[in-house]
């Protein structure tokens, strides 16, 4: 008994050992807590962010409040998605890193010269977050290396979020008319009077002898100058042919200013006097402003009068 009583003993002296150890090495194990990977950088103060790939790159500059993209000409980039991005960088939390090594880099594509994506966050000259993007590991995540440290972690981030195409970054409705009061098109000049728009014409001189609108036709028109959007930016070297329609639209401001429409060859352009720049559209959103004429703004039997008359 007197043995057994020793065995317990010591048996339970080793357990104690053990817990103090492993509550040791807890508490002094060297912390890659969930700011392991915090970027320290203030979004505000981030007046450009370069991200690129292996091929090319899309440089943003914040200019006063606003972004645009550092092209050939200055455009304006999508606003809610750059402030989007710095506010999910500036959110990068993780704990332990899943490797630590420089051979490990290549591994994860988040290597110097084999990376997926490159981040880079300036504010005026200093190098604010400098990040490198690989791969994934999982739905909406990707191992990230920061470019002064050697670990790699699996963090919440999504490479789609991240394009190096300026078309992506590209404001999309940079073209489109707020606010529009007058459109003067090939053949008409319409005017807003109150909630209703109305024919401005040299041969009506009367409410009477005023051609008749179709006011759903009229508010698909204005619809197509509200919603208006670009899908890219052209080649800066770009030639164009004649226009094929020009509207002249009077909107916020009281500004009037010019939207001219292209076909080139397969390929569909728009250009805004006070833009600059010459930019790609689809076919869907070039119709829908495209040759539009009098007739087209008229109820259906007028339009069919007007096309028997042209035969």
């Amino acid at each position: 008994m007197e043995k057994l009583g020793q065995y317990l003993t010591g048996l339970l002296g080793l357990q104690l050992l053990v817990v103090a150890l492993i509550s040791g090495r807890q508490f002094y194990m060297p912390e890659h807590t969930a700011d392991a990977l915090a970027l320290s950088f203030d979004a505000v103060t981030i007046d450009r962010v370069v991200i690129s790939d292996q091929e090319r790159s899309s440089v943003l500059i914040r200019v006063g409040d606003h972004w645009q993209l550092d092209t050939a000409y200055p455009v304006p980039a999508d606003k809610p998605r750059v402030a989007a991005v710095l506010d999910s960088l500036s959110d990068l939390r993780t704990t332990w890193p899943v490797a630590s090594t420089p051979g490990s880099h290549s591994r994860f594509e988040v290597g110097e010269n084999s990376f997926q994506k490159r981040v880079q966050l300036y504010a005026g000259e200093e190098l604010s977050a400098d990040l490198f993007v690989g791969t994934s590991p999982g739905f909406r995540k990707v191992h990230v290396r920061s470019a002064d440290r050697d670990e790699v972690y699996a963090v919440t981030l999504n490479t789609y979020d991240l394009p190096s195409d300026d078309d992506r970054w590209l404001d999309k409705t940079v073209l489109a008319f707020t606010e529009v009061t007058a459109i003067e098109g090939p053949d008409y000049s319409l005017v807003r009077q109150g909630a209703q728009w109305r024919l401005q014409s040299p041969a009506a001189s009367s409410e009477a002898t005023e051609p008749p609108l179709d006011e759903t036709r009229v508010k698909q028109l204005l619809d197509a100058l509200n919603t208006f959007v670009v899908s890219g930016l052209a080649e800066a070297d770009l030639t164009l042919p004649q226009p094929e329609t020009t509207l002249w639209v009077t909107g916020a401001g009281d500004q009037k200013h010019r939207l001219n429409l292209y076909q080139a060859a397969d390929n569909l352009y728009a250009t805004r006097d006070d833009v600059a720049g010459v930019f790609t559209v689809r076919q869907y959103d070039y119709d829908q402003l495209a040759g539009k004429s009098l007739a087209d703004l008229q109820p259906v039997e007028n339009k069919a009068a007007a096309d028997l008359e042209v035969e």
